[in-house]
Parts: structure tokens; C-alpha cells; sequence
């Protein structure tokens, strides 16, 4: 598991490798909030607000409006795609943008806080062929993010974007590593 610094509202993590000659290829991803995938600029999947919300992880009920006394089991959904039509060869970039969703929801709270949390993250492993042979390029802590052009990101909100962020020169930082949530 991988984020950028808290401060940001909706980092664009990035991480490049290389392939010869690639045949096919596939990622598992997830994220926490929600994220959208790039291969090399090419859009991966045309999904929005995935991954499905889940109950993520533990998180205090103290602050909610009602009693909740149910047991609950935590899931993370991984979702499957097809990128071997936007492999290349040579460098490769993967660009996954993380965005609040339900995970980090702090403007409405009609019910209550219903934030997990406010580490924004993601994991994710590309599997891919070349002439080499099967190669597996995972979220290991060598990535880096930048700012998107995205001030706010509140699901039931919306979005506010600043256009003059998306074209200045981009400050690149390193990803922290996470430990997988419980």
C-alpha cells in the first residue's frame, strides 16, 4: 500500500518500468478512496467510484446519530483489467489518481463522521508478457505523486478543480509505504 502526503486532496501517483516487446497484460488494483488508471496516458477502464464501497475497516462508531451494534467484515475490492493494448515497449508509466469517495467523506455527515480514514492509497500489480517472459510490476514504494488540479473532492459535494494547477511545472515527491489495513 502506497499514499502521498495527507495534505493533498487528490494525488496523481505515478510509477514507471520497462518491457520488451510486451503481448499482454492485466492489473489488479484497488484504492481507498476511489481511483481511476492510466497506462502510458490510455485510460484502462471508463469506471467511475470503483472500487464498490465496502465497510474498508475498523473504524469508531462513537460519532454516529444512530447505534450500530452489528458485527461487520471488512472487505477491499480489487478489481481486474485488461492493459496489454496500452503496453509498450520500452519505459511505461502507470498513472492512478486517488479521489476521497466514500472512504474520507468529511463534508456531509448528516449521519455522523462516516470517515475510515485520511491516508488516501492504493495497491496494485501488473502482470505482463514480453519476450522475456512474465514480469510483475507491483505498488512498492518507488512511485512518486504530485498534485492534481483537484482542490476538493467530496462525493456528495462534487469537485472543485483550479486549471492553473494542472498547468504548472508538476513538484514530484516520493510515496510513503503503508501497511495493509486491518
Amino acid at each position: 500500500w502506497i499514499k502521498a502526503d495527507d495534505c493533498c486532496e487528490s494525488p496523481i501517483i505515478v510509477h514507471r518500468f520497462q518491457a520488451q516487446q510486451p503481448v499482454e497484460g492485466s492489473i489488479e488494483i484497488t484504492g481507498l478512496g476511489y481511483f481511476a488508471v492510466k497506462l502510458n496516458g490510455k485510460e484502462i477502464t471508463a469506471d467511475r467510484f470503483v472500487p464498490a464501497a465496502s465497510d474498508y475497516e475498523k473504524r469508531d462508531f462513537k460519532n454516529l446519530l444512530y447505534p450500530i451494534s452489528d458485527t461487520f467484515t471488512h472487505r477491499i475490492y480489487f478489481l481486474r483489467y485488461d492493459c496489454g493494448h496500452a503496453l509498450q515497449t520500452g519505459e511505461n508509466q502507470i498513472e492512478i489518481q486517488l479521489a476521497n469517495g466514500f472512504y474520507r467523506q468529511t463534508q456531509r455527515v448528516a449521519e455522523g463522521n462516516m470517515e475510515y480514514g485520511q491516508d488516501l492509497k492504493t495497491a496494485f500489480c501488473l502482470t505482463f508478457r514480453d519476450e522475456s517472459g512474465t514480469h510483475q510490476v507491483y505498488s512498492d514504494g518507488t512511485e512518486l505523486w504530485r498534485d492534481s488540479e483537484i482542490v476538493s473532492s467530496h462525493l456528495f459535494i462534487g469537485e472543485v478543480h483550479d486549471a492553473r494547477k494542472g498547468s504548472a511545472k508538476p513538484q514530484w515527491k516520493p510515496v510513503h509505504l503503508l501497511s495493509a489495513p486491518q
